[in-house]
């Protein structure tokens, strides 16, 4: 058979064209960047001086990675990353327990009622929209979406129909935050490395 020696000489220039940079260190400290901590308070006029609670989210951890590519002189850029936000809501007035202690009754404080867990962003990439990003919620020990009520937990049906809105996962007000920051980290990624990436990105090159 013929060898088509013009479409060789397309593959040599093409491959000689591409160029790897992993630039996972730089993109995930950006990402780090912009994550930060959110609070929400709960306003409650059946509770003390109408404060009901409040709920606190904080960045806990990422990972990913990041790369450019420059095929024939053109650069693309492409990320998959992942992160976890740790919350957790206190929420309504203190509660107490009578019980029994050697035949004498007795009042137990149990504290504020708490509820703990994460907003777990698993997958977000460069192919998504930050409303596209796969992001679950999930319930610490003792509590879940459908027993917030029930007495290992102690919510009121108010408080916990609002955590449930709050933290509500595919568009809930945590989320759109959440969408944010995520929105200025493709910001970052997309404005500091527009074309070839500069010196002290922690790159690492792999080119033909």
């Amino acid at each position: 058979a013929r060898i088509d020696e013009a479409a060789v000489a397309s593959v040599e220039s093409y491959n000689r064209g591409y160029k790897e940079v992993d630039v996972s260190p730089w993109a995930l400290r950006r990402l780090e960047a912009r994550l930060h901590a959110v609070q929400a308070e709960l306003v409650d006029s059946s509770v003390n001086a109408g404060a009901g609670g409040v709920v606190r989210v904080s960045p806990r951890s990422i990972a990913g990675d990041a790369l450019m590519v420059r095929v024939a002189d053109r650069w693309d850029r492409a990320f998959d990353v992942s992160c976890r936000f740790d919350f957790e809501a206190k929420l309504g007035a203190p509660r107490t327990k009578n019980v029994t202690v050697q035949g004498k009754p007795q009042r137990v404080f149990m504290g504020v009622p708490t509820v703990r867990g994460a907003l777990v962003v698993r997958e977000f990439t460069h192919a998504d929209a930050p409303e596209d990003a796969i992001v679950d919620l999930e319930w610490g020990y003792g509590a879940s979406a459908l027993h917030l009520e029930k007495d290992e937990v102690g919510l009121s049906k108010g408080h916990a129909t609002a955590l449930r809105a709050l933290l509500k996962p595919g568009d809930g007000p945590v989320r759109k935050a959440v969408d944010d920051m995520l929105r200025a980290f493709v910001a970052d990624f997309s404005a500091d490395v527009p074309g070839e990436p500069k010196r002290g990105l922690n790159a690492e090159t792999n080119e033909a």
